[in-house]
């Protein structure tokens, strides 16, 4: 019964952890802990040797599998009762690990009280498992994210509304963002503004419109680029977002369906599925739906301002006839200003006027900001861009890298019927160095153990069911081997320890003469006890004696001299 008991948490959080997969959504890192907390819980059940130590172990571990359960899109009463299972049956084990420690061989049966106690603490066990520890495990999973994520929870700006110093903070930080496997793009859009405030600040004024429903059920063998996100980088809730190209098509996610919004933003749905997608950028099946046409929003301009762009546009686009000859005028005269990360400006002045008419340097966020403003003081519809450019590749498996300093901005403008992208931020002067060896060696180890989760987690349910037993048979493989291997052990130092059968035929003919040796009498000790013997064999037999406890338990004795020694004592000793 005890060796069944200690298999019961485990077996029941792999049930739990079945049972979300087949009737919830329940994907991302949540759904990996889960995996990884059964296995685990396994391995403390069958390598930890202490019955009540390994009893608590294998309790906690599962406890945090079905903590990682409760994190599924949906909780119903299906996953209650199978909590309240679960937590009578981790009771049951640390009652039966404590019942082995017992000394009495006859033991009392339990009365009816302690299973009405065993019951009401399983009771409320369950009502902490429903209520508290999905909750806990986002706080728990969050910090994490925090900590090993490089905080990217708390990084990234990009979201429906942007500050323009937001790039300038963002461009200083060097955390890991994402990374981006296959066939890497160079823009990766992320959100995109229409309208600019007087707070200096961009926004996404269709946020709140409802975003049509896509499928997003391509075959991960189909890619071209996968992109995955540190945790918390795509932002949580109705903020979420991914980041991808504007030729973008065919797309794959875990829970299969995303959500696009007006300006062709892709949104993960649920928002917490937003840790990896897959799509392809040629060759496209199911292409993304097509942008919309300029709203007015594209072409306002506040009047505070207006009157001081519109003398600018007009000079920087003299001469040019089409919308295209006048955006192309106007990135090449920004491209003429300077690139810089230190920013000065005049609170009494629209940073975006001070950077066209004093300061002429400045980050990505200002350049793409003028152009954007400048283009609609011509009549030309535009809208600002936020994302990511660039990218550090890894020389060892050829991923990039993307961080918070790759974070960019520029332009989307309507020309000949359809949005085309201008960048007029000048190339940086200098660029990043290139890292160490070391240092790209911890980021691919970090990312392959990224998608040996992620993979994981990507698992259906019956290759999740298989790799459970498969997990199972191996664990059973081992402690068998190791089983194996101890006998062996056990069976050498037997043998070793056993007398060679020239001792024992010296020792017999030495009880024979009267002389037995105690069970535990050392041989020097033995053999001094013959040597005082006044017998023509005694001084052989215990020299023979001395000689064979230097061959045992010595060093340096010559095996082949004293065999035939003891043989000689003994046969001198039995005539």
């Amino acid at each position: 019964m005890v060796k069944l008991a200690r298999f019961l948490p485990p077996v029941l959080a792999g049930a739990i952890i079945t049972l979300q997969v087949a009737t919830t959504v329940f994907e991302g890192p949540a759904r990996t802990i889960a995996i990884v907390c059964v296995v685990l819980s396994l391995l403390a059940s069958i390598f930890v040797r202490r019955a009540e130590m390994r009893a608590h172990a294998t309790v906690a571990v599962a406890c945090g599998a079905v903590a990682a359960a409760g994190q599924a899109q949906a909780h119903d009463t299906k996953y209650a009762f199978a909590a309240f299972l679960f937590a009578l049956g981790a009771l049951a084990t640390l009652r039966t690990a404590r019942l082995s420690f017992a000394t009495s061989e006859k033991r009392a049966p339990a009365n009816t009280r302690a299973w009405i106690v065993l019951a009401l603490a399983g009771l409320a066990m369950t009502t902490l498992l429903v209520t508290q520890l999905p909750p806990l495990g986002k706080a728990v999973e969050h910090r994490i994210a925090r900590r090993f994520g490089s905080r990217a929870a708390d990084q990234t700006g990009i979201g429906s509304t942007i500050q323009i110093q937001t790039f300038l903070y963002m461009l200083q930080k060097d955390d890991v963002v994402m990374r981006v496997d296959g066939e890497a793009p160079d823009y990766l859009r992320g959100a995109v503004y229409d309208r600019y405030t007087m707070w200096h600040q961009w926004v996404a004024s269709q946020r709140d419109q409802v975003n049509p429903l896509e499928e997003a059920n391509a075959p991960f063998e189909s890619k071209t680029t996968r992109l995955v996100l540190v945790s918390g980088a795509a932002g949580r809730g109705r903020e979420a977002r991914w980041f991808l190209p504007a030729n973008a098509c065919d797309l794959g996610t875990p829970s299969k369906v995303v959500t696009i919004d007006p300006d062709l933003v892709a949104h993960p749905e649920p928002w917490w599925t937003a840790e990896t997608i897959w799509f392809r950028t040629k060759n496209c099946k199911t292409k993304l739906p097509d942008a919309g046409e300029p709203r007015p929003e594209h072409k306002e301009v506040s009047p505070r301002i207006a009157d001081k762009l519109k003398p600018i546009a007009r000079e920087w686009t003299q001469g040019a006839t089409t919308d295209r000859e006048k955006l192309e005028a106007i990135e090449r005269k920004l491209k003429t200003f300077e690139y810089t990360l230190k920013y000065e400006g005049d609170s009494s002045i629209d940073p975006v006027i001070y950077f066209l008419t004093v300061r002429h340097s400045g980050h990505c966020g200002l350049f793409a900001s003028a152009m954007a403003l400048l283009g609609r003081s011509a009549g030309i519809p535009t809208r600002m861009v936020a994302g990511y450019h660039g990218g550090e590749p890894n020389s060892l498996d050829g991923h990039v890298v993307i961080r918070e300093r790759d974070a960019h901005a520029w332009v989307e403008a309507w020309v000949d019927g359809q949005w085309r992208a201008f960048d007029p931020t000048p190339v940086a002067d200098a660029p990043p160095p290139k890292p160490s060896f070391l240092k790209e060696l911890g980021e691919w180890l970090t990312y392959s153990f990224d998608r040996s989760l992620i993979a994981l987690a990507r698992l259906e349910l019956v290759d999740l069911l298989v790799v459970l037993v498969g997990v199972v048979l191996f664990l059973f493989l081992v402690r068998a081997i190791q089983q194996r291997l101890a006998k062996r052990r056990k069976k050498t130092s037997e043998d070793f320890t056993r007398p060679l059968p020239c001792l024992v035929a010296l020792t017999d003919a030495l009880a024979k003469r009267g002389w037995e040796r105690e069970p535990s009498e050392p041989l020097e000790r033995f053999a001094r006890r013959i040597a005082a013997l006044e017998e023509p064999w005694s001084e052989k037999a215990a020299a023979a004696l001395v000689a064979y406890a230097s061959l045992r338990y010595g060093s340096g004795a010559d095996e082949s001299k004293i065999i035939p020694a003891v043989e000689a004592a003994a046969k001198l000793t039995r005539a």
